[in-house]
């Protein structure tokens, strides 16, 4: 598949941009489901705080409750120790059971691994759809001289080439390959965003 040499310029930024994404989401990824795995274990403890709370104020009158706090009193206790076996089951998860420096050391790994593979799937990306661009270039222009061939030649250039003089035929002032990258990049830009707002990598920015 034929690749000008601008368009493997692109597709290196492409790539390029596809390694920071990578490499970003992948951080993000992992910062997100520690945050939520902690956040989890947060509001189970105040759940408990909450239950004690009222645990106190239900027993500050000192003598035998009636039997309306008596009820309330024992349904703390029981969220209470509800809430203790949920937290215990918390306390066993690996999110929360590594540590600090571990989960650093995962977010650079996830990072240089997401650096790679995002590098190497976006530049093989850019790289088919560069080819499949400049094939479908060609082919609208092959459409274009098969439907009004006269509007596709330039007269300066077939007197040249008549004259046996060596001429560029491309021509520097032309609209339609630079109309259809932008449109192209536009589509990519707006591909990225929707996978970014459909994976859940803003909230781990909050």
């Amino acid at each position: 598949m034929r690749i000008r040499v601008e368009d493997k310029q692109v597709v290196i930024y492409i790539a390029m941009l596809g390694a920071v994404l990578g490499a970003g989401g992948c951080v993000l990824t992992l910062m997100n489901l520690a945050k939520k795995s902690h956040k989890q274990m947060d509001e189970v403890r105040q759940q408990m705080q909450v239950c004690a709370s009222v645990l106190v104020i239900e027993n500050l009158g000192g003598s035998d409750p009636d039997p309306t706090s008596k009820a309330i009193i024992d349904d703390q206790k029981r969220q209470i120790e509800l809430h203790k076996v949920v937290l215990r089951d918390l306390e066993g998860q690996f999110w929360n059971r590594l540590p600090e420096w571990g989960l650093m050391a995962m977010c650079i790994g996830g990072g240089l691994a997401g650096l790679l593979s995002g590098f190497a799937v976006f530049w093989l990306i850019g790289l088919i759809g560069s080819g499949l661009l400049y094939s479908f270039i060609r082919l609208l222009y092959r459409i274009m001289r098969w439907i009004a061939p006269q509007s596709c030649d330039r007269p300066e250039v077939i007197a040249a080439l008549r004259a046996g003089q060596q001429v560029s035929l491309r021509d520097s002032t032309r609209v339609l390959p630079t109309a259809i990258k932008i449109s192209i990049f536009f589509l990519i830009a707006s591909v990225i965003l929707g996978l970014a707002m459909t994976l859940d990598f803003w909230p781990a920015l909050r």
